[in-house]
């Protein structure tokens, strides 16, 4: 949260310090010095430290101590000597002393007491730890910017694991205006406060929540902090993000008049409040004490500056700056006929050309003008594109790197966006986007190249052509470094085979392209469960691939055919003849235009009995003389049975099965 001045942090600590002595006296008793001398432990923490103090206290209640000296015990290094902090508020002696490790229960303290007209040896005394408080009370409200100028309720969570025994908390607040106040124990079963000192509209001002157990020991979070009355507040960092602290926030209005207000500097997590102004619109600077200022949003010129509108009773959050090393790129995005162009997307790359994605695109204005901040000092490219606007992408300053420096923006001339002929989309075979397509135009099918640049597919697969002049263009859409095949218009493998692309004045759309791998997917295949013909019919069968089909094939072994095998089919088969009955599995092939082959897909089918006629034993539908001659010799036992005749497939071929196959070659 934000801190004020730097004094008013050490007043606010000791102040605090002051609270903490005034505490521990409360719960003592008047007693002698001896009796009453007492040691308190404070565990706090800030936004960026943590630490523990010792708070010590030697009752003068008699006004008879000349001296007290804090001679030993843990952590104590070199005498300490109490003092007398106001001797209108309280006499007693006190002494803060902060450690560099945490202080244990009972560890013991020396302190030695010399009296007024005293001639014997300094009295010591000792002092133990009663306690040490290790969970904190969380402040909850107010933190940074209130709207309301009103005297803001305090509010806080209890401790997760509060002291044992009774306990009270106590609110600190501290201001940048001076005032400093503490409020009286609260009880613990309360979380709120509402202080009696109203805090001044635009001031910064620090709180804090003790939790303060029976002894006086206490808990502390120093974290909060908030102002009244706020207009705006925000951050500065460095370009990793780290906290910038002590820069100057500065504040002038729209005609550049300076705007008169205490000093306001961020604190050492780089935040900051700012407050006191009335309703209007403003620029804000920020100063590291350089000599130069940084404008919002992150410009280096007061006429760049962004307008940062200022209304009573609202808080606008958000005005950051990034105080670092770094550099921007400024340009402007116009037509052919020199006029400015909105709503461009505007994208950063290195001097390769590979986007990088940890600087965020940019939009043109109204006029087309652009900032690329928080550039590193280095070389960068620049592409604008906006194909909602009508324009196709174009490289910043003609393609070529743009150097950049530290503090300075480099200035490029207009970048003249070309009008959009042609837009499309490449997916894949399962219809999802390719990004990465390089997209180049041929003004024949020799290989000549168009001048023309070439454009990559976005994420989502698509593309803009633009600044082309009419005429018949081929396509290529070029998949290197991709797992795809290289493809042209329209889904063909070849710039022979490509299909012309005509651009007039019409800006055309839908030049779209399906790449796939070259090896062809079989998306379906179906065969009937049976058949009682040797002839399978209603098969169905479908394969996909980014450059086409080129074949298909069915096959009853499930090794895979090769591109000159014969029998490929242009289209999908729909049948299959089989030469033998029983069950049966059906492969299925698909090849590529590159001649890659997909991997199988199979099916099985029943060949019935009733598809064969005994003894044709070619599968020809007709039982031939030799058909039967053989049917006669497989029955003498002169040949191998086959199931042709064997349909009862016992093995033996009987007298029966060779009528039937006599019967068969008669027609009967």
């Amino acid at each position: 949260m934000f801190k004020a001045v730097s004094r008013y942090l050490k007043k606010f600590s000791a102040v605090s310090a002051l609270f903490a002595m005034l505490l521990a006296i409360a719960f003592l008793a008047t007693a002698s010095a001896a009796d009453a001398a007492a040691v308190t432990t404070t565990h706090w923490k800030s936004s960026t430290a943590e630490g523990y103090t010792l708070n010590f206290v030697v009752p003068n209640t008699d006004s008879n101590i000349d001296t007290v000296t804090l001679t030993a015990g843990p952590g104590i290094t070199v005498p300490v000597s109490l003092t007398v902090l106001d001797a209108q508020v309280s006499t007693d002696y006190t002494a803060s002393v902060e450690l560099s490790t945490p202080p244990a229960l009972n560890d013991s303290y020396t302190l030695n007491v010399v009296y007024l007209e005293q001639a014997a040896p300094p009295e010591a005394i000792t002092v133990n730890v009663t306690g040490v408080l290790n969970s904190f009370a969380t402040p909850v409200a107010p933190l940074g910017g209130v709207a309301s100028a009103a005297n803001p309720v305090f509010s806080w969570s209890a401790p997760a694991a509060p002291p044992a025994g009774a306990y009270q908390y106590i609110v600190s607040v501290s201001g940048g205006d001076g005032i400093m106040g503490q409020s009286a124990p609260i009880s613990s079963s309360l979380l709120t406060y509402t202080s009696t000192i109203a805090p001044t509209s635009g001031i910064p001002y620090d709180w804090a929540i003790a939790v303060v157990d029976a002894n006086g020991n206490r808990s502390e979070s120093r974290t909060a902090s908030f102002m009244v009355g706020a207009n705006f507040q925000g951050k500065v960092t460095t370009l990793a993000n780290a906290g910038v602290s002590g820069v100057s926030i500065l504040v002038f209005n729209s005609l550049g008049q300076a705007q008169v207000h205490d000093t306001v500097l961020t604190q050492a997590d780089g935040s900051y409040i700012y407050g006191g102004l009335v309703a209007g619109s403003y620029k804000i600077a920020f100063s590291k004490g350089t000599g130069s200022l940084l404008y919002y949003n992150n410009k280096f010129l007061a006429s760049d500056a962004d307008l940062v509108s200022i209304a009573n009773g609202v808080v606008t959050t958000g005005i950051n700056a990034v105080i670092d090393t770094w550099g921007a790129i400024a340009g402007r995005a116009v037509t052919a006929a020199g006029a400015g162009i909105a709503g461009l997307k505007v994208e950063t790359y290195d001097a390769n050309g590979v986007l990088l994605t940890s600087v965020p695109a940019v939009t043109t204005k109204t006029d087309g003008t652009f900032l690329v901040s928080l550039l590193p000092p280095g070389s960068y490219k620049v592409k604008l594109s906006g194909v909602a606007q009508g324009y196709a992408e174009q490289w910043a300053n003609s393609g070529f790197t743009i150097n950049v420096s530290a503090g300075d923006s480099t200035d490029l001339l207009n970048t003249v966006m070309p009008k959009i002929n042609l837009t499309g989309t490449v997916t894949d075979t399962a219809g999802n986007p390719v990004a990465g397509v390089w997209i180049w135009l041929y003004t024949d099918k020799a290989g000549s190249f168009a001048n023309f640049s070439g454009v990559q597919t976005q994420a989502d697969g698509s593309y803009a052509v633009g600044g082309m002049a009419g005429g018949t263009y081929y396509l290529l859409f070029d998949t290197t470094g991709t797992s795809f095949q290289k493809q042209y218009y329209n889904r063909k493998a070849s710039l022979t085979l490509a299909d012309p692309v005509t651009i007039g004045t019409t800006a055309l759309s839908g030049i779209n392209a399906v790449v796939g791998t070259g090896t062809p997917v079989i998306t379906g295949f179906t065969v009937p469960a049976t058949s009682a013909s040797f002839t399978v019919s209603g098969i169905t069968l479908t394969a996909v691939e980014g450059n086409g089909v080129a074949g298909y094939m069915l096959t009853e072994t499930p090794t895979p055919p090769e591109v000159t095998t014969a029998g490929w089919s242009a289209t999908a088969p729909t049948s299959y003849k089989f030469t033998t009955i029983g069950d049966k599995i059906l492969y299925a092939w698909a090849k590529g235009s590159t001649g890659l082959i997909s991997a199988s897909a199979q099916q099985p089918v029943t060949i019935s009995a009733a598809a064969m006629k005994t003894g044709d034993c070619d599968g020809s539908g007709l039982v031939t003389i030799a058909e039967v001659q053989s049917a006669i010799n497989m029955y003498l036992g002169m040949k191998a049975i086959e199931q042709c005749v064997d349909q009862d497939n016992s093995g033996t071929t009987s007298i029966a099965e060779v009528q039937k196959a006599i019967n068969s070659f008669l027609g009967l």
